[in-house]
């Protein structure tokens, strides 16, 4: 997705699709998840959310670029997985308040 920022069109890794294909299977694609057993759930979709979602989703592309798995060294235990999702939290925050707005009702628009 594209967005306005300014004067010019943004593109962000936390509007990917792949967020959508990991939240919803996860919460709301069946009768058991927990998303379908309690609709509320997609009002609590916001940016600490969207963070973890595009951190399980660093950690997975950076264990698997090779075609081969292979633990990324910020996942290890005692690594810095703390740190990864600190950074990518910092750059979400550091996006105009009404992009990041537009962004998560995004994502749940795409989820419901």
């Amino acid at each position: 997705m594209v967005y306005k920022c300014k004067e010019k069109d943004c593109k962000y890794h936390f509007t990917a699709t792949e967020i959508v294909d990991l939240l919803y299977p996860t919460y709301f694609a069946g009768v058991r998840q927990l998303g379908m057993k309690d609709r509320r759930m997609i009002n609590m979709i916001n940016s600490t959310f969207i963070v973890l979602a595009v951190t399980a989703i660093h950690h997975c592309l950076g264990a698997w670029k090779t075609g081969e798995y292979k633990a990324p060294v910020e996942f290890d235990p005692g690594g810095g997985a703390h740190l990864v999702f600190r950074r990518l939290a910092l750059k979400f925050l550091s996006i105009t308040p009404e992009v990041q707005t537009k962004m998560i009702e995004d994502v749940k628009m795409m989820i419901h």
